[in-house]
């Protein structure tokens, strides 16, 4: 009944474009003038505890322009002894992982049996951060939940918060992956994360945070089947563009999306890429929207690559990232003068690469 009562009440806000977002703002960086993008750096994360999978990264700026990295490892996706680890990185160097969560901590604060856990997803808002991370009881990751823990930003130390009830039948299948993007409304701060279901239809949700990471709406992208795992940027203050990870249902196509501050959303429009169920990590930098991708023809992880998108909604590939066996899983987050990526390099580790904006 609890889920029930909150999964209706989050609907009502769902269908409510009143007051409440008004003057909701999305939060851009429009001062950059920068023309060129130039490779800085290249390094491998470093886990001592040294496990033998690692996958889906997850980047977030701190204060001062330190870098926190997290990811999930263990023996191999979906073992019982994957754990969250985390990174920091500042101006030097990248310290070695720390241990942010693992089953038997979650299992402890939700007083549910966990199988395995993984995908988990940074978001920095105010002076807290947030861990969302995708959990399951039973079954393969169809049957997932998602649980948000929160941290000072001075102090990481993340805390149980909640459960997300996004649905008031079993809630499952919920999974997380790619960044968020911070909003502003009324007198309080916000962000928008991009989750997706994926149990009998697959498609693409927003959820709408307040900055203490309470949730207050719930938004469906698109009824198209075959669109999830979205990534949300910024176009300007008042609008956004997701972009999907595309199966055989939706035809392998990569489609945008555009959306003002009340989700009242244009049509879907097809890119000139195709796109074989592959993770994908829209970034704005210099007011310009590019797209870390798999380029792949086959439909492979082997190529990494980066595209610059018109005004179409075409990419156009400016150069690979990385080959290899598996490259994949993106996540890119930028400053004022570069932008980092983070992926999986073979399952063998993550790695992060620093791009300089340059004149």
């Amino acid at each position: 009944m609890k889920q029930f009562i909150l999964f209706f009440i989050s609907t009502i806000i769902c269908a409510w474009g009143g007051g409440y977002f008004s003057n909701l703002e999305y939060e851009i960086n429009t001062n950059l003038q920068k023309t060129n993008i130039k490779e800085e750096k290249s390094e491998q994360i470093p886990n001592s505890k040294n496990p033998k999978s690692f996958h889906s990264s997850s980047l977030t700026m701190l204060k001062d322009n330190y870098l926190l990295i997290t990811y999930f490892a263990g023996s191999k996706e979906g073992a019982k002894d994957v754990k969250i680890y985390a990174n920091l990185k500042d101006n030097e160097k990248i310290s070695d992982a720390f241990v942010l969560l693992d089953r038997q901590k979650l299992m402890s604060d939700t007083k549910e049996y966990i199988k395995k856990l993984g995908n988990p997803v940074l978001v920095t808002c105010n002076d807290k951060i947030h861990l969302f991370v995708v959990g399951v009881s039973f079954g393969g990751w169809a049957n997932s939940k998602i649980y948000h823990y929160v941290s000072d930003i001075n102090i990481i130390d993340f805390e149980f918060k909640q459960s997300l009830n996004l649905s008031p039948y079993l809630n499952i299948s919920h999974l997380v992956k790619n960044n968020a993007i911070n909003i502003s409304f009324s007198d309080k701060q916000g962000f928008i994360l991009p989750i997706y279901h994926e149990l009998l239809n697959k498609y693409s949700l927003a959820l709408v945070f307040d900055e203490s990471g309470e949730l207050l709406k719930i938004n469906k992208i698109t009824n198209k089947n075959g669109l999830f795992q979205p990534s949300v940027v910024a176009l300007d203050n008042s609008k956004i563009l997701f972009t999907f990870r595309a199966d055989k249902k939706a035809n392998n196509d990569l489609y945008t999306l555009t959306c003002d501050k009340y989700f009242k959303c244009s049509d879907l429009v097809k890119s000139n890429l195709k796109n074989y169920d592959n993770s994908v990590a829209l970034f704005n930098a210099n007011n310009k929207i590019y797209l870390v991708y798999n380029s792949d023809l086959t439909g492979l992880r082997n190529t990494l690559s980066l595209a610059l998108m018109d005004k179409n909604s075409n990419f156009t590939k400016l150069y690979d990232i990385d080959k290899g066996d598996e490259m994949s899983y993106a996540s890119v987050v930028n400053d004022d003068n570069s932008f980092y990526i983070s992926y999986t390099h073979n399952r063998d580790f993550i790695n992060l690469k620093q791009y300089l904006l340059k004149d």
